[in-house]
């Protein structure tokens, strides 16, 4: 399995077709190398091969594993289909703190396509949360 993906990697064809050619040339040039030779060198690691053959169950056991409470929750979406915004509007009710942002004109991996819109709302919310734990008022 390694042997074919290398070789689809060699003449330019990254995988997964939905991710990596979007994140790869977004990396620096001295860092492209040692990700494709961490990515390579991890591909068929038993660890990685059952995360996949189970990724069934362990969505079934967060989804089991039910409210988060007062836990702050924010998620960021794509602007994907129709059906994929109704799943992220289902993550709202998992905290009674949850707040939901749609990145226009943005892909499934918004964390590579978006990275500064990620981190700035990361960022955001921590401060939120941190003045909040400190009895700040949200609007110091």
């Amino acid at each position: 399995m390694t042997g074919l993906v290398r070789a689809l990697g060699t003449v330019g064809i990254l995988l997964p077709f939905s991710g990596e050619n979007l994140r790869y040339p977004l990396l620096p040039d001295d860092m492209k190398e040692m990700d494709a030779s961490m990515y390579y060198n991890h591909l068929g690691d038993a660890s990685n091969l059952s995360f996949i053959a189970h990724i069934n169950e362990n969505a079934q056991a967060v989804v089991e594993g039910g409210y988060l409470h007062d836990i702050p929750l924010l998620i960021l979406s794509s602007d994907g289909d129709r059906q994929w915004r109704e799943v992220q509007q289902q993550l709202l009710h998992w905290s009674n703190n949850s707040a939901q942002e749609t990145i226009p004109a943005s892909a499934h991996y918004i964390h590579w396509s978006h990275k500064e819109i990620v981190a700035s709302k990361l960022v955001e919310m921590l401060c939120i949360v941190e003045k909040k734990s400190l009895g700040i008022p949200f609007d110091s």
